[in-house]
C-alpha cells in the first residue's frame, strides 16, 4: 500500500496552535510515508500563523501552502485543496485534529482503495479520551448525529462499534479519506448549498447513491481537539438554517431510516435508548 500516494487537505485560518499541533503529529507520528499535504490558508492574519507555515514549509518537502482568501466555505477549500495537492488518494483532515496511532493512514488506506468502498473516516476523541464521532447516524436530533458520542475510547460502545471498522451512512470531514477518481465523481464537496455544515455527510451520501459504502475504522484513532469546546451531545444543532433546510429536502428519505441503525432505538440519545 505504500505505493499510493495520498494528498492530505488541511483548510485552516490563523489558530497555529491547532495548526502546529496537527502538522507535528502528521509529521512526526504517521508511518505511511508516502504523501503530500497541502495547507488551504483562508486569509490567515496572525503573525504567528504565518511565520509557522513558512516555517513548516521550508523544513517540510512533503508540504505546500495554498492561499484561498475570501469568505470562509469549508466545501471549496476542501475542493482547491484537492485541485492543488498530488495523489490518487485524497486525505480531508481538519486542522485541529493529532495522530494518536501511527498506522492510521495505513489502516483508512486498507477501504478506501477497495472498488465498492467510497468514504472513510477514523475514531475520534476529544482530548479528554472521551469518544466524539465514530460515524454519523442520520436523523438523530432531527437531521444527522454521533451516536455514542460521549463514551471512553476503551469501552465497545453499540454492537462494538467503538472498536472496529464498521460500515455507516456517512462520517465527518474531520477525517475523511476517498479515492480521487470516486470523489471527482460526484463532484467533489458542494460548495454551492452546503459551503459550511453537512457537506461531509452529502459527499457520504452522494458516494452512496453511486454504489460506494461508507467505513468508519475505529482502529484509527485521532485527537479532535476544537470539538470539545464547541459543545457535545447532538452535532449540528446550531447548523445554518440554509444549509440544514437543503439537506433534509435532499436527502428526507435516508434522514428517516437511517439502514446501518436500529429502528427501535431513541435518535435523540447518544447511547442505545427507547424513545
Amino acid at each position: 500500500m505504500q505505493s499510493a500516494c495520498v494528498g492530505v487537505v488541511i483548510p485552516t485560518r490563523d489558530r497555529a496552535d491547532l495548526l502546529q499541533v496537527c502538522l507535528e503529529s502528521l509529521f512526526n507520528r504517521t508511518s505511511y510515508s508516502n504523501y503530500k499535504v497541502v495547507v488551504v490558508d483562508n486569509d490567515s492574519r496572525d503573525p504567528r500563523t504565518l511565520d509557522l507555515m513558512a516555517q513548516m514549509e521550508a523544513a517540510e518537502p512533503r508540504l505546500s501552502i495554498l492561499k484561498q482568501p475570501g469568505a470562509f466555505n469549508f466545501s471549496a477549500l476542501s475542493n482547491a485543496g484537492a485541485n492543488a495537492v498530488e495523489g490518487d488518494i485524497l486525505l480531508f483532515l481538519n486542522n485541529d485534529t493529532c495522530v494518536m496511532t501511527p498506522d492510521w493512514i495505513e489502516r483508512l488506506l486498507y477501504f478506501a482503495i477497495q472498488k465498492d468502498i467510497g468514504a472513510v473516516g477514523a475514531k475520534l476523541l476529544y482530548p479528554d479520551q472521551r469518544v466524539q464521532h465514530v460515524g454519523v447516524l442520520l436523523g438523530m436530533g432531527g437531521v444527522a448525529g454521533h451516536f455514542g458520542a460521549g463514551l471512553h475510547a476503551q469501552a465497545p460502545g453499540w454492537m462494538e462499534r467503538n472498536r472496529v471498522p464498521h460500515e455507516v451512512s456517512a462520517v465527518t470531514g474531520a477525517c475523511l479519506m476517498v479515492e480521487r477518481r470516486k470523489f471527482e465523481a460526484v463532484g467533489g464537496f458542494d460548495a454551492v448549498n452546503l459551503p459550511i455544515d453537512l457537506n461531509d455527510v452529502d459527499l457520504c451520501l452522494r458516494l452512496g447513491e453511486r454504489g460506494w459504502r461508507t467505513i468508519c475504522n475505529a482502529e484509527a484513532v485521532l485527537v479532535h481537539h476544537q470539538s470539545a469546546s464547541r459543545g457535545g451531545g447532538l452535532r449540528l444543532q446550531k447548523v445554518y438554517a440554509k444549509e440544514r433546510r437543503f439537506f433534509m429536502e435532499r436527502w428526507r428519505a435516508v434522514i428517516r431510516d437511517d439502514p446501518y441503525f436500529h429502528p427501535a432505538l431513541s435518535l435523540y440519545a447518544a447511547e442505545p435508548a427507547l424513545p
